[in-house]
């Protein structure tokens, strides 16, 4: 005798739960979540209208996750690789970053003192003839490590003689 979707679901539905405390991915964790609220019960409709997806949805993640029992348990509802053209601009703007972080924009005759994103973008269309969006070259530095600072005046220390130095006190 086959067991239906919602028993297998019924039976696991502790694994889930387990399994969605460890998960990190929001996607995939949506997914163990509404699996696990269909087997203890809950209605498909409900469940669906709480994640703001179509019941065929909750019923496309049941069979997925039926017919891949091989695959562990996290693997089964985790995002496919989607189809589209790889990103190739963004490695070649972060080889380009790479080496241009390391050097003073003066270095290239630029009168910066650092690096800013639109000097950057500036710099990589013109002399490297890539064309990246500020918002590209953000996340690419932020993925390097780098965090951008407004610089802060900080006052030196005042010379002990300085009113002697401008003229002012005579110690009185």
């Amino acid at each position: 005798m086959a067991m239906t979707p919602r028993k297998a679901l019924t039976i696991a539905w502790e694994r889930l739960e387990g399994a969605a405390r460890q998960v990190r991915d929001a996607r995939t964790l949506r997914r163990l979540q509404a699996l696990a609220w269909v087997g203890r019960g809950e209605s498909i409709r409900s469940v669906a209208r709480r994640l703001g997806v179509s019941r065929w949805t909750i019923y496309r993640w049941i069979r997925r996750w039926q017919e891949e029992r091989a695959k562990p348990l996290r693997e089964r509802l985790a995002d496919r690789p989607r189809p589209g053209r790889p990103r190739r601009l963004r490695e070649a703007v972060r080889r380009a970053l790479e080496r241009l972080m390391e050097q003073d924009p003066r270095a290239w005759g630029y009168r910066h003192t650092h690096w800013t994103v639109p000097l950057l973008q500036a710099h990589l269309r013109e002399r490297e003839g890539l064309k990246a969006s500020s918002a590209t070259l953000r996340r690419c530095l932020h993925e390097m490590g780098y965090r951008w600072k407004r610089p802060r005046f900080v006052p030196r220390k005042l010379d002990p003689h300085w009113r002697q130095a401008k003229g002012g006190s005579r110690g009185i």
